[in-house]
């Protein structure tokens, strides 16, 4: 089962547009779109708000089908350890993408990558080093 297919089952399921996902989301309905379709993965920052606006686990959005196993409401347990993993994944990715970084090594591969982790980051960079 994929993300995309999860993320389009939660989202019909609760009757909203790509539209009103995305506002949810922090992101145009087209890169909702692209989540759908499998063009695009979702950033941990947006897998975590999926979490919470779905009130589902990761286990559920990645692993489970949802279209036909339904979704169970977890307990709220499950959803923070998962959300404490996904940080701790974002935080340790972040912290390497620095190190590379002040490293000097493949600048313009690593700021690819950030921008898949983190938009704003990528655009804090580039405006504090004219990059």
């Amino acid at each position: 089962m994929a993300v995309g297919d999860n993320i389009r089952y939660l989202r019909t399921s609760k009757k909203l547009t790509l539209n009103d996902l995305g506002q949810e989301l922090g992101v145009v309905a087209s890169q909702v779109s692209a989540y759908e379709n499998g063009k695009s993965y979702p950033s941990y920052s947006v897998l975590i708000k999926l979490m919470e606006f779905f009130n589902v686990t990761a286990n559920d959005l990645v692993m489970r089908d949802l279209a036909k196993e339904g979704v169970e409401q977890p307990n709220q347990q499950l959803i923070d350890v998962d959300m404490k993993h996904i940080i701790g994944m974002y935080q340790r990715e972040l912290e390497n993408m620095r190190s590379k970084i002040a490293q000097e090594k493949d600048i313009p591969g690593l700021m690819d990558e950030l921008e898949k982790i983190s938009p704003a980051a990528v655009q804090s960079i580039r405006k504090k080093y004219n990059i």
